[in-house]
């Protein structure tokens, strides 16, 4: 009986040490204390779809915009080149985060791949920023790609 006392104390202990340092303290306080969201407000949105846009705000959108245009146009597998978070950043475009290629795999079911990526030159599509924010187009030769993939690496370290 004390025995396992002892060791849920000591867990206790391991588990305070943890959130004690800053990255995991400040998660804590960001995720679970204060969530962006509200509780409440995440009660009140209960549908999946709801909560999706809630918490992942305009990225999702552009998700779910991009899904169904290419879900529009019969494209099975696209290969999508994404812009680099620099590259957003300077364009000004704030409020949308590419995330990292798995991350975009789980929200379009599409494989994204960074300028910096092995397979970059498979890429047949990419996500362009603009001032009003992103738009997708086809990569129609080389030419266009090479572009991309110079003009994005150079902003690839400002992630």
């Amino acid at each position: 009986m004390h025995r396992k006392v002892y060791l849920f104390i000591i867990a206790l202990i391991i588990t305070g040490l943890f959130f004690i340092t800053p990255h995991y303290n400040q998660w804590l306080l960001t995720n679970i204390l204060e969530p962006p969201i509200s509780y409440s407000t995440q009660f009140n949105n209960l549908e999946p779809e709801q909560r999706r846009a809630l918490r992942y705000g305009v990225s999702y959108e552009v998700f779910k915009r991009l899904t169904d245009a290419f879900g529009h146009a019969n494209i099975a597998h696209p290969v999508i080149l994404l812009p680099p978070p620099g590259y957003l950043k300077q364009m000004g475009i704030v409020n949308v985060d590419m995330g990292i290629p798995p991350g975009f795999y789980y929200f379009t079911g599409y494989e994204g791949v960074f300028a910096s990526s092995p397979n970059a030159g498979q890429a047949a599509w990419a996500i362009l920023p603009n001032k009003e924010g992103v738009a997708i187009k086809r990569l129609n030769s080389k030419e266009d790609l090479n572009y991309l993939l110079r003009h994005y690496n150079q902003y690839q370290s400002q992630q």
